[in-house]
């Protein structure tokens, strides 16, 4: 008994850390970080840091084969138990202070200590467990369950990283006792071949991997499948799973196990896209993670014995463990829902290796079903409509365009009351009209502008030129061109939705407009700053001397002021320039002047001088 509890608390031990840590609070504490690349990390950073983690991974896998050659598994594994310990302490008492390169070794070094840890492990469980395949579905239940617990799961990632730490620093503690020959013999079952197994644990890993990504970067299907709402259902049906998975692999069920694994995966990832169908999908997904973690911890020593265990270890959790996660998190990260050809590609790459012994004979038959079907199907995907005819207003079909484009993942469309939002983009945004929205589109980012109401700020020409070429009205702009939307009519329909407002909404923000003032604790930056602020601001449009012939000037209803010598129409009053202030800071609603609404009052009052100086000359 002795055994098999010390076997449970390791696999409890590892893949908690593996789920809560890594995979979880190391990444919040990475979003929440202040002062680097403007606030949490950058896209690039980040792919820096997870890519360095992955290489840890894989680093670490292989290095156990020189390391099982001098030292003992139990030594390596407790001293690969406590160097994870110390990677979330030193993610925590860094976190104000690191750099992006500091973080990229915080995420190397979880990643060596992970794969020395997994891979002995899994090439040891024989020796450390008695009864062996009911206490791996039983530790990898109990790890998914103490990681869904509410006071777990909600409390704060450093609490999540101290807890972590402390839960591998006792596996380092305990003596690994040698129980072999206590664990239940069997024959070697079905899917012997080790290729073809590494092959249907990559693709699940990668599917599992991506369709995570995915609906955790997307708030209505992350709140719709494990949100907090969610967590203790999540709990039991991980641990219940889990622990009938075991019993399946411990009856020789191990094909029947990443079948169903696959196929719960697979339906749960296509159903998180689909509102009324999330809650389903919420009890679908756990269930599959925990069938197949369960069967990877146990394929490579105890399902196939333990000679030649510690490589096949490595190979297969550096295959599919860390390249299969690291190649579905790359694909996923720029979808806002799981592709159907996500799940089709695992099925079939899980599939042919399977049935190929089936079919390796008619290969003369498949040519020819292949020269049938892949010009058939080139034609369809080259003749395939591409646009969206769910709703013939355009309007409506702008909003479905907003939310297929993944606009919600760098824009809001919630203006926070009391906040200094509602100067930049427009009045305070209503709640409950929001959250009543179906899906509701708040946003799950902010790297981008508030777009609730745009249209206030913006022109219809405005809008559309920025979406095909971004940097051609604001060359620091981040944002990628969507040129392609306007080959057919969803780029219209985008413009026509996001331009929309109300009128109340209007007589709003013109009382914010005329109420506003620049700060009269400011004051004009130098002649030098006016001359980079306009030629970055202004020039395009009013043109380099301010003639209103600027290379964008011909795009626009109405062409730009002549600053030098056309009569200014909204400032017939000397009164300081505080009115042309406004149009700098705001734009002229209903025309094609945009504001610049991000702009401080000092560099405000600096470009309403080198205007006023224009008009000098």
């Amino acid at each position: 008994m002795r055994g098999f509890l010390q076997g449970v608390l390791w696999v409890t031990g590892v893949y908690f850390y593996f789920l809560i840590f890594a995979q979880f609070s190391f990444l919040e504490i990475l979003d929440g970080l202040d002062g680097l690349d403007g606030g949490g990390l950058e896209t690039g950073s980040l792919k820096l840091v997870m890519g360095a983690m992955a290489l840890g991974g894989i680093t670490g896998s292989v290095l156990v084969l020189p390391l099982r050659s001098r030292f003992s598994w139990a030594a390596i594994m407790r001293v690969a138990a406590g160097f994870c310990a110390l990677m979330p302490v030193l993610a925590v008492v860094g976190s104000s202070s690191l750099g992006v390169f500091a973080y990229a070794g915080i995420a190397l070094g979880i990643g060596l200590g992970l794969g020395v840890l997994t891979v002995l492990l899994a090439a040891n469980l024989a020796r450390i467990m008695s009864h062996v395949y009911v206490g791996a579905g039983l530790g990898t239940g109990l790890a998914y369950m103490f990681s869904n617990l509410p006071w777990v799961f909600q409390s704060t990632p450093e609490v999540r990283c101290y807890v972590t730490a402390a839960a591998v620093l006792l596996l380092a503690l305990i003596p690994l006792k040698n129980v072999e020959g206590k664990t239940l013999k069997r024959k070697l079952p079905s899917l012997k071949l080790f290729p073809v197994g590494v092959i249907c644990f990559t693709m699940l890993v990668w599917l599992d991997s991506a369709a995570f990504y995915i609906i955790q970067h997307n708030e209505e299907m992350k709140l719709g499948t494990w949100g907090e709402s969610h967590l203790w259902r999540n709990a039991m049906v991980h641990l219940l799973v889990a622990v009938l998975s075991g019993w399946l692999l411990l009856r020789g069920r191990m094909v029947l196990v990443l079948a169903t694994a696959f196929a719960l995966l697979g339906v749960a990832g296509l159903m998180a896209s689909e509102e009324v169908l999330r809650l389903v999908a919420g009890y679908l997904y756990p269930a599959g993670v925990s069938l197949y973690s369960v069967a990877l911890i146990l394929y490579p020593a105890v399902w196939l014995g333990q000679k030649g265990a510690t490589l096949r270890a490595v190979v297969l959790f550096a295959v599919a463990g860390w390249v299969g996660s690291a190649m579905g998190i790359g694909m996923a990260q720029d979808l806002n829902r799981v592709p159907g050809v996500f799940v089709v590609v695992a099925g079939l790459a899980m599939i042919f290796p399977l049935v190929y012994s089936q079919v390796k004979h008619r290969k003369r038959e498949l040519a020819v079903c292949g020269l049938v079907a892949v010009p058939c199907l080139l034609w369809i995907f080259a003749n395939k409509e591409t646009h969206i005819h769910s709703s013939s207003d355009p309007i409506s079909l702008g909003r479905e365009v907003y939310i297929s484009e993944g606009c919600i993942h760098c824009h809001s469309r919630y203006v926070r009351p009391n906040s200094e939002d509602v100067l930049l983009w427009g009045p305070e945004g209503d709640i409950a009209k929001v959250t009543s929205e179906k899906p509701v589109i708040i946003g799950n980012r902010r790297q981008g502008p508030d777009l609730l109401h745009v249209g206030l700020r913006r022109s219809k020409a405005w809008i559309r030129q920025h979406f095909i070429d971004p940097q051609s009205l604001d060359a620091n702009s981040s944002m990628p061109s969507y040129a392609y939307l306007f080959k057919d009519d969803r780029g219209e329909a985008l413009v026509d939705y996001l331009a929309a407002f109300e009128s109340v909404d209007l007589a709003k923000r013109q009382a914010e407009i005329h109420q506003w003032l620049p700060s009269s604790a400011t004051s004009a930056k130098s002649a030098e700053r006016g001359d980079y602020l306009f030629t970055t601001y202004c020039a395009s449009c009013h043109g380099e001397q301010g003639r209103g012939d600027g290379v964008l000037a011909g795009l626009w209803v109405k062409p730009p002021a002549n600053l030098i010598d056309s009569p200014f129409a909204f400032t017939s009053v000397d009164d300081g320039g505080v009115m042309l202030a406004r149009v700098i800071k705001f734009g002229i609603p209903g025309t094609d002047m945009p504001g610049h609404e991000l702009l401080s009052d000092s560099d405000v009052k600096t470009l309403v001088d080198h205007v006023r100086l224009l008009r000098k000359k």
